[in-house]
């Protein structure tokens, strides 16, 4: 696993749909930055399956694969990641956020505005810089 301190990233939709887009492996996040484990919030899971269901063309087939590589993921290493219920009526960049400030969790984007926010707050982010195809 990781070396101490473990870090627990809340995934944001855009750092999957990313990952899909470029073919990488969602495994490779555990090379990145001491993260231990991944926390996939249903708000997430809900916004990745209403745009498999209404988004028109490749986004629609991108969350789709999102959510197929998911499951696999899950189903093949389970204690790398968390599956979380949060019962808050928020969007999900602002739960993303209200949760990180609770417990110790950075955020995972490739989201500008959800980096800032989450900057405003104090919020450590691990950013994917599109250009360089790097989390920063």
């Amino acid at each position: 696993m990781c070396s101490s301190p473990c870090k627990k990233a809340l995934v944001d939709t855009s750092i999957l749909i990313y990952f899909v887009e470029q073919n990488i492996d969602l495994l490779e996040l555990f090379l990145q930055d001491e993260i231990c484990q991944l926390v996939i919030t249903t708000h997430v899971l809900e916004e990745l399956k209403y745009m498999a269901t209404t988004a028109k063309g490749d986004k629609s087939r991108k969350a789709r694969v999102a959510l197929e590589v998911l499951r696999e993921k899950i189903s093949l290493h389970p204690a790398l990641f968390a599956l979380r219920y949060y019962p808050f009526n928020l969007p999900t960049d602002d739960l993303l956020v209200e949760v990180a400030a609770s417990g110790r969790y950075i955020i995972l984007t490739a989201d500008k505005i959800l980096k800032n926010k989450a900057a405003k707050r104090g919020i450590d982010v691990l950013f994917l810089r599109k250009s360089s195809k790097k989390l920063t």
